[in-house]
């Protein structure tokens, strides 16, 4: 790895496990980053000005005296693993989306096919109103279908890009 087209993200810590929740008892290795660590991480993630050849290094400063191997074993592990959940439920959200807009597509086009049934074919007292009920409704429905292609699509373009740049982190120790 070249270390002039790297980005460092350092965090300074007093143990492995003051990387991960306190209450969470699980193997050290399923364990989650505490919110303020990934907030941290995500956050100057997002600061960079991605170019391909830019790598990201995560530097965990920890003192020299609690180094363990094993458990920078599992820590670097458990950071993989948690990165890697979070970029699952991202592709899970991005299907369930893809979703929606389906449905919402189809719902749009029932709403506008009896807004021109009702329209053009049924005449009677209080048609007008029945017909513009349906108009509206595959209004805002197409209208929910468009803001998932053209506002939404550019949130998850970001988080999948994010999650590329987590994937390719390496991560290291330095003890002090």
């Amino acid at each position: 790895m070249n270390i002039e087209n790297s980005y460092i993200i350092p965090i300074k810590v007093d143990s492995y496990k003051d990387l991960f929740y306190e209450f969470d008892f699980s193997l050290i290795e399923n364990r989650d980053l505490r919110d303020d660590i990934d907030s941290f991480i995500s956050n100057k993630v997002l600061d960079l000005k991605q170019s391909k050849n830019t790598n990201v290094i995560l530097e965990i400063y920890i003192p020299y005296n609690s180094k363990n191997v094993e458990e920078e074993i599992l820590a670097i592990q458990a950071i993989e693993n948690f990165y890697d959940s979070k970029s699952d439920m991202d592709k899970f959200i991005i299907n369930t989306g893809k979703k929606r807009l389906l449905y919402y597509l189809f719902l749009s086009a029932m709403f506008f096919m009896a807004w021109y049934f009702i329209q053009n074919f049924l005449i009677t007292l209080g048609s007008n109103l029945i017909a513009s009920i349906f108009d509206t409704c595959a209004t805002v429905v197409l209208w929910q279908a468009i803001t998932l292609v053209f506002i939404e699509r550019k949130n998850y373009n970001i988080k999948r890009d994010v999650n590329k740049i987590f994937s390719d982190m390496k991560i290291q120790f330095k003890y002090i």
